[in-house]
């Protein structure tokens, strides 16, 4: 279960100082760089309205299918959420699809505690396992 002190959100920052040390602007750090943050949401989709939420999940899950360059997905995401609103307050799921689960297999500590050198790799995994836990518990939308 995901804790309700915080401590997730720390991670958010732990992550993005690993980032730093080794990302170098690059694709392939952008692409990481958006697994990490759109993965972490995924897993923590409060204050997201259900459209948000599967326009997020189709994204990683399109981006670990078929990767297009990220100046191309953000003109999509743009193009997408054009009127999507933040749906509630901080830990408010009554947006999100009750079946969402709350438990994950790999979750942002996990990535974290593997070497900087394979930080590229860990968040794509985290997505992949992400992805895989919420299409075997709730269908996606066509």
């Amino acid at each position: 279960m995901l804790p309700e002190s915080g401590d997730c959100w720390q991670r958010v920052g732990e992550l993005l100082e690993v980032e730093q040390r080794v990302l170098d602007g690059g694709e392939g750090a952008l692409r990481a760089h958006y697994f990490s943050i759109a993965t972490y949401q995924l897993q923590h989709p409060s204050r997201m309205s259900r459209v948000a939420a599967e326009l997020l999940r189709s994204g990683v899950a399109r981006m670990l299918a078929d990767p297009v360059p990220i100046a191309q997905l953000r003109r999509e995401v743009r193009r997408e959420t054009r009127g999507v609103k933040v749906a509630g307050t901080p830990g408010d799921r009554s947006e999100v699809d009750p079946r969402w689960p709350t438990e994950w297999a790999v979750v942002a500590v996990d990535v974290l505690g593997r070497p900087d050198s394979e930080y590229v790799v860990a968040v794509r995994e985290w997505a992949a396992v992400t992805i895989a836990a919420l299409d075997a518990v709730v269908p996606r939308r066509e």
